[in-house]
């Protein structure tokens, strides 16, 4: 039995796609820190993303130690929402001062 066949190696078989195509994947999916470069950890990770996804490792992590996010994550994230509730007031006014620029006199 060749160890193509066996089942415990099939993760480790790339998909089959035309150069193209895997160009595309490894420019949108597997470089990380879009540096254009795919280090090898990169690869590793896209290649074994059923095992070792990334976001996986934090809530695990979490999960098992029974933690909450950290303060300064939540801290973050809701300064982040102020941000964004302030970027769509900002765009809003800007749509109702560009139409009424738009109306005649």
């Amino acid at each position: 039995k060749k160890w193509r066949e066996d089942a415990k190696y099939k993760p480790s078989m790339p998909e089959m796609m035309t150069a193209i195509k895997r160009k595309i994947e490894l420019r949108e999916k597997v470089d990380c820190n879009f540096d254009g470069r795919v280090s090898f950890l990169e690869y590793l990770l896209y290649q074994y993303q059923d095992f070792a996804n990334p976001a996986d490792f934090t809530f695990r992590a979490m999960k098992t130690m029974d933690m909450d996010e950290h303060p300064e994550i939540v801290k973050a994230r809701k300064a982040l929402e102020e941000v964004n509730k302030a970027i769509q007031a900002f765009e809003a006014e800007k749509h109702r001062l560009q139409t009424l620029a738009e109306k005649p006199g």
